[in-house]
């Protein structure tokens, strides 16, 4: 399928500052001003070509609060070579309107001083049509890759410093855009989408080649038949899988409520589905940037020989050097050295970060053994006091003592 022209897309942009805590953005500009400004031709957009573009040709849709110009994004941040430039792209049926945008840009800029971008393509991918707004993607990331190349032009943007966070489809709009850029810093991809996407070629999906630092999330990477949204095929440098990255503690495996998902997608504050599970890798990212709650992930053949306990030891040694093998998924993950497939466990509500322990129980040996049915639980408690119970099986079993 053909995607969209770029005049029913109707791309937007917001711009966020940490130095302009407000929960509106300080600037609003659209793509086709973009365009006619890196041009430098001055001409008129492209006359409306769909009732979007048209409403807002004729004024009949809020107009934007700041035209696109080099000089008002000078004016708001200064040079940009030496700032820090975060963008989120958003997925399916979504915008930058969510509530989830508002909550990873704001903890984005609790912790640093960055600009952040929200790429809205909300026209491009609206419902019910996936196909359609899977064929968009590539056109949309080029749109973000002019962008930042304007930005790079004109206001000295460095590429060193530009992160983009994809989630869903947003995952391979980032790949796209960064096939554009010469020396992009870091894609991060949150449960890529996999429906159109997964076993294709690198250049069709977000792939390790598409920025200096890629690292994904996979949340839902259970087959679609499953009620699997996302992808299970590693697409980074470093690709991990929380709880085995197909299904999330809590969260329903079952087709059907895949099948209406990905037609529907009700809002967020709906869960129990397989939205539940895809929308799990952009909660892992939002929690992750709080600097005290790490996701430590450790290299495994699988997830099962994660759970035995087989791989749970952060140094290898190679050539009679110990080398560190671990990392930390999320928002930190480009400063620790694990790459390849990590696995972890995480906590089943908010906060989803926990620390990793391996339990060990031996018992001794009895002559008359003794024989029982039940579960086992652990609890835990820490140095101010606060506990919490852990259920190791989930079911009752035989213990012999």
């Amino acid at each position: 399928m053909l995607p969209s022209s770029p005049e029913e897309i109707d791309t937007k942009f917001y711009v966020y500052s940490a130095k302009h805590r407000s929960e509106k953005p300080i600037l609003e500009f659209y793509y086709d001003e973009i365009a006619r400004t890196n041009n430098g031709t001055g001409a008129s957009p492209p006359a409306p070509t769909s009732p979007a573009a048209a409403k807002k040709a004729n004024g009949t849709t809020p107009a934007v609060k700041h035209r696109y110009d080099p000089e008002k994004i000078y004016e708001k941040f200064g040079n940009l070579e030496n700032v820090t430039a975060r963008a989120i792209i958003h997925g399916f049926g979504s915008s930058c309107t969510h509530v989830w945008v508002y909550e990873m840009r704001t903890a984005l800029m609790a912790v640093e001083d960055c600009m952040v971008l929200c790429m809205d393509w909300e026209n491009g991918a609206t419902l019910p049509n996936y196909v359609r707004a899977a064929a968009n993607t590539r056109l949309v990331g080029r749109q973000l890759a002019y962008l930042l190349k304007g930005l790079e032009t004109h206001n000295s943007l460095n590429m060193s410093r530009v992160h983009l966070i994809g989630f869903s489809l947003g995952s391979h709009v980032a790949g796209f855009a960064g096939t554009e850029l010469k020396g992009l810093h870091r894609i991060t991809g949150l449960d890529p989408a996999g429906p159109l996407f997964e076993a294709q070629h690198p250049h069709a999906r977000l792939d390790d080649s598409d920025a200096g630092f890629v690292d994904v999330i996979h949340s839902n990477g259970e087959n679609l038949i499953l009620g699997g949204l996302g992808s299970w095929q590693p697409m980074g440098a470093v690709d991990f899988y929380p709880n085995g990255g197909r299904v999330q503690h809590g969260c329903s495996n079952l087709f059907v409520g895949a099948v209406t998902d990905i037609i529907w997608a009700p809002p967020a504050s709906v869960e129990g589905r397989s939205l539940c599970n895809h929308r799990r890798a952009y909660k892992f990212f939002i929690d992750s940037v709080a600097p005290k709650c790490l996701f430590p992930a450790f290299p495994c053949d699988n997830y099962e020989n994660f759970l035995k306990g087989e791989c749970f030891s952060c140094t290898r040694i190679e050539n009679g050097t110990e080398t560190s093998v671990c990392g930390n998924m999320g928002y930190y993950a480009d400063r620790s050295v694990g790459r390849g497939q990590l696995y972890l466990k995480t906590r089943e509500e908010e906060p989803f970060c926990a620390h990793q322990y391996k339990l060990q129980i031996l018992s001794s040996q009895n002559e008359l053994p003794l024989r029982t049915l039940g579960r086992l639980e652990v609890e835990l408690e820490s140095d101010g006091g606060l506990t919490e119970v852990f259920t190791i099986t989930e079911y009752r079993i035989e213990f012999s003592f």
